[in-house]
């Protein structure tokens, strides 16, 4: 298990995304609908009864049937080839790699021209006017389900015409109903039966596009954009998928290959976006290894199957199958770890998310009930699917967006006279404690000390950070910057006072803080905590996750104070560094002070307003 950076993740899906526009730009291209006249506002002919099928088979009824009518001796070269009369929907038992031939004498054509509208599962089609061919489907669509839409002129009115399906994978052909009818009637046809998946699908597409707008016009930071942009695209993908899934788009366009490849090529994204959104809550090494890992192991099988594709290896068909098998999996996987994150870590942010993907799969199982077992047989959308995604997206687009439109409130400069602010700059520098520490170096240089070239560096780190602190006021820095700050203070207080004694206790250190808000605390805890009982005493600082976000603890076991007591009269004084605090990150801060006992001091900054969280190892530096 192993990291990933945000911008290798965004390289693995515009791999896929580029990889699957290529294979449709390559494999997918059809012929377009032929314009034709206009038609009334009717419902379509159905024209299933009455079909001539010519088939082979080695049903041996029906062939003990045919033989018995006489109609048999037609077919005396070939034993297993039958001629019977169908009516559509039905089911022929085809022999395997067999083509079947249905004939039918022509509708009465009314207008110029009039359509034959088709379903086929996995074969070639080709249609003939007396032996002259007027329609024939590209070869890749053998490979998927597919809607042909056929053109008959007026000139062949009472004609015989023949639709052979070849390629037949499996023994067995469904051959679906036919109807003929203008192009008004057929697209009527489509819209009735389509029309509420396109119009939730651009409707979907519309919000995604709306969070977008958001995303892009927000200035806050990218971590808390991230989650609105991946939430956005995988929104995008969805409504992309339903938009593209049905008859219409595929009649439409006519490239049905081309659309299973798009629809395939989308779920996979959006299984990667997916993941992307719930990486989104994860605060632990572990656990972004894990999702990490999926998106990689995820890219990687796409592209392979995708690849095999190309040449033909595998069928599109089954790349499908593989893209909604995979996203269930992802599904149920990382709800799986987001109720872990919840149980045994606390993250109590994950309860939206962890909802959202219980929704998705109770829809998911609600229409692979529906579709497979034939609960309802007549559902032709995928409503409980659907139903699931759009709650699910709701739900994490709401999370998004109160993340990206969130604001820390403003600064209030409080005004100072002249006086005041040369006091501030004295007491940032803390020429006191610089003076002493030369001092001490003067004397360590002259003994021949080996610790002076670490004293002097020390001096160096506490100087660099107290002028940062002049010039770059309130800037956000990450804590181990600050924590490099606190160490050379402590350090250079150690060579003054043998009695202090200081500990770090680091489990995380990825967020950030406000710039000189931690180190006077420390010196704060020094100066009236510890001077107070003759400069002995320890001092510890500790960072750990909490529920609430990332938490600080500056501890002390000096004198103690009244909490009633703390004024603002100085720029460092606890109040105003809290007020610093809450006012850059929205931080919480906590003071338990107890008479010659200590003073404990707690500081959480919510995640929403920094950076993700990574486990490190304990650091440990006691003196």
């Amino acid at each position: 298990m192993f990291r990933l950076e945000e911008r290798q993740l965004h390289m693995i899906a515009g791999l896929i995304l580029v990889s699957g526009i290529l294979l449709f730009c390559l494999l997918g291209s059809g012929r377009a609908l032929r314009q034709g006249s206009q038609g009334k506002f009717e419902e379509m002919t159905d024209f299933s009864d009455g079909w001539i099928c010519v088939y082979e088979t080695d049903d041996e009824k029906r062939l003990e049937e045919f033989r018995n009518s006489g109609d048999g001796d037609n077919f005396k070269n070939n034993q297993q080839m039958i001629q019977e009369i169908n009516s559509f929907p039905t089911v022929l038992p085809v022999l395997k790699n067999k083509a079947v031939a249905f004939f039918h004498r022509t509708p009465e054509i009314r207008q110029e021209e009039m359509y034959l509208f088709l379903e086929t599962d996995r074969q070639s089609v080709q249609v003939s006017v007396d032996e002259k061919i007027i329609y024939q489907s590209p070869v890749k669509e053998k490979e998927v389900t597919a809607y042909h839409l056929v053109p008959l002129r007026a000139e062949y009115n009472d004609e015989m015409i023949r639709i052979e399906l070849s390629g037949n994978p499996k023994g067995d052909i469904q051959i679906h109903p036919i109807y003929a009818g203008t192009k008004n009637q057929v697209f009527m046809h489509l819209l009735f039966r389509d029309g509420p998946a396109i119009a939730t699908g651009i409707l979907w597409i519309l919000a995604a596009l709306s969070m977008l707008v958001v995303f892009a016009i927000m200035k806050n930071t990218w971590r808390q954009k991230r989650l609105l942009a991946y939430i956005s695209m995988e929104s995008l993908g969805f409504g992309l998928f339903f938009l593209l899934s049905g008859e219409t788009m595929a009649v439409l366009t006519g490239m049905n290959y081309g659309l299973y490849l798009l629809r395939a090529c989308l779920g996979i994204l959006t299984g990667i976006m997916h993941i992307m959104v719930m990486r989104c809550f994860m605060r632990r090494k572990k656990m972004l290894a894990f999702l990490d890992t999926g998106i990689l192991l995820y890219g990687i099988c796409y592209i392979s199957a995708m690849v095999l594709t190309g040449f033909s290896l595998i069928d599109c068909g089954v790349v499908f199958i593989f893209s909604a098998g995979l996203f269930a999996i992802c599904v149920l996987l990382y709800t799986v770890v987001l109720a872990i994150a919840m149980g045994r870590y606390g993250q109590k942010e994950c309860v939206l998310p962890l909802t959202g993907n219980i929704i998705i799969l109770v829809g998911m199982g609600l229409q692979f009930a529906v579709r497979f077992l034939h609960i309802q047989e007549n559902l032709n959308t995928m409503w409980y699917l659907m139903a699931g995604l759009l709650i699910y997206s709701g739900l994490l687009g709401f999370v998004g967006l109160r993340q990206a439109l969130y604001a820390a409130p403003e600064k209030k400069e409080k005004p100072y006279d002249e006086q005041e602010i040369k006091n501030q700059l004295i007491e940032r520098i803390n020429p006191n404690l610089l003076f002493a520490a030369f001092h001490s170096l003067q004397s360590l240089i002259k003994s021949g000390a080996e610790s002076s070239t670490r004293m002097l560096y020390y001096i160096s780190v506490y100087f660099r950070d107290n002028l940062n602190a002049l010039q770059k006021a309130g800037e956000m820095i990450p804590f181990e910057e600050e924590l490099e700050h606190i160490i050379a203070y402590l350090q250079l207080q150690k060579m003054r006072n043998a009695g202090l004694s200081f500990h770090f206790e680091c489990k995380v250190k990825e967020f950030r803080v406000p710039r000189h808000t931690l180190e006077p605390m420390v010196e704060n805890a020094v100066k009236y905590g510890i001077s107070g009982k003759d400069n002995r005493g320890n001092v510890a600082v500790k960072t750990y996750l909490r529920a609430e976000g990332y938490a600080i603890q500056i501890i002390d076991d000096g004198i103690g104070f009244d909490e009633n007591g703390l004024t603002r009269k100085s720029p460092t004084a606890l109040l105003n560094l809290f007020d610093e605090l809450k006012t850059a990150c929205n931080a919480q801060t906590e003071i338990i002070s107890k008479e010659n006992k200590g003073t404990v001091i707690t500081i959480v900054l919510p995640m929403l307003e920094n950076d993700m969280a990574n486990e490190t190892e304990e650091i440990e530096i006691t003196e």
